[in-house]
């Protein structure tokens, strides 16, 4: 079994701990995928990838299931490459 250490620590610094190591693991999955470069990879929820690209959720979400949006399932969630994302626009405005 594991030690385990209790810090007093502030919830902004435990926000940011848990992000690293969230971060870390959502990199190891995707290494396991072959995916280059993780280390310069910006993680977006479909929210912010819907801002970024000035659609809809709804929109988004049918533009990854067509195939003009690349993005990963994480459980029941999607998250997105913000390299990609902005690689993405030109077929988007292809489209319209």
């Amino acid at each position: 079994m594991k030690p385990y250490l209790l810090l007093n620590i502030s919830l902004e610094e435990f926000e940011n701990i848990s992000r690293k190591i969230i971060q870390e693991e959502i990199c190891k999955y995707i290494a396991l995928k072959e995916e280059p470069l993780c280390d310069s990879i910006e993680l977006l929820s479909k929210k912010d990838a819907a801002r970024l690209l000035g659609i809809s959720t709804v929109t988004i979400t049918k533009y990854v299931r067509s195939g003009i949006i690349p993005a990963s399932k994480l459980g029941a969630r999607y998250k997105f490459d913000k390299n990609k994302i902005l690689g993405s626009i030109q077929k988007i405005r292809n489209r319209a």
